[in-house]
């Protein structure tokens, strides 16, 4: 497999998880502050569920999304 074949599988494996990524984000917005809160403080949710629930809690003015 050649250099560019690496990176074409590299680039697919991001923009799946990119997708996902937004997929959730959008999936969250309908999400109460506590249910995300929850997710965040969860230790069986993923980073990217974190991730998505941070940053919904961000945008709704939370600067520690954490307290």
């Amino acid at each position: 497999m050649g250099f560019w074949d690496l990176a074409k599988k590299g680039l697919d494996a991001i923009s799946e998880n990119a997708a996902e990524y937004r997929e959730l984000q959008a999936k969250y917005e309908s999400y109460s502050d506590e249910q995300l809160k929850d997710i965040l403080r969860s230790s069986y949710s993923s980073m990217k569920e974190k991730a998505a629930a941070r940053k919904v809690l961000k945008e709704r003015g939370y600067d520690n999304p954490y307290r």
